[in-house]
């Protein structure tokens, strides 16, 4: 019975869907929050921002509350968790390693988090949010999928990446958070309702 919504002037705002209310607005972010995900018991909500933090909130409380923090150098775009509840995804960049081919410096990286690992405790999720929030470098996404069986992510190019279009749509597998799949592409993609099938702007070529 519960709306979250994302916003630029980083506030998440939670809806009640019944009243059509504002019931609570949460103020953590340092930057534009960019990504949520209800946990599938509805009691904790995960937000990933620009300032490259992943928070997940105690939404339960009629004050939800921060409770478990993770900073990251780059803005975590993206954030999922499985149907069972068991694991958090959340997709960022790193930097390359050493040697890596094509001589990228930076990496996509999906990042597959057990939920019995993440220890709530509201003082160190603050601590971590006051110390580290906004030391990442910007960027924006363009799209981010997790098909409805959650067995696939699909994300897209984005401003590290200086939205090039080589390899730029990627397809990870979500039970190991490996890549599986890359393919060129510009612009905007959208998946279908059942996750079978994703189009996209093919480069040098109409909508494909």
């Amino acid at each position: 019975k519960t709306i979250a919504s994302a916003s630029a002037d980083r506030t998440i705002k939670l809806w009640d869907v019944e009243n059509r209310t504002e019931r609570a607005s949460l103020k953590e972010h340092a930057w534009t929050v960019w990504a949520l995900a209800f946990t599938p018991d509805g009691k904790h909500l995960a937000s990933g921002g620009l300032d490259g933090m992943l928070l997940l909130w105690d939404v339960e409380p009629e004050q939800p509350k921060l409770v478990w923090a993770q900073s990251h150098q780059f803005p975590v775009r993206a954030v999922a968790f499985d149907a069972d509840g068991k694991h958090c995804f959340a997709t960022c960049k790193h930097p390359a390693p050493p040697g890596n081919p094509g001589a990228k410096q930076y990496l996509r990286q999906l990042h597959k988090i057990a939920c019995a690992d993440m220890k709530l405790n509201e003082q160190e999720a603050k601590r971590i949010v006051a110390q580290q929030a906004g030391l990442h470098l910007p960027t924006s996404s363009m799209m981010t999928y997790l098909t409805p069986d959650a067995h696939t992510i699909v994300t897209t190019t984005d401003a590290i990446d200086g939205f090039r279009q080589e390899n730029s749509l990627r397809v990870w597998d979500a039970a190991t958070a490996k890549l599986k799949y890359t393919h060129s592409m510009k612009g905007n993609g959208v998946l279908s309702p059942d996750g079978k099938w994703l189009a996209f702007d093919k480069p040098g070529m109409f909508n494909q």
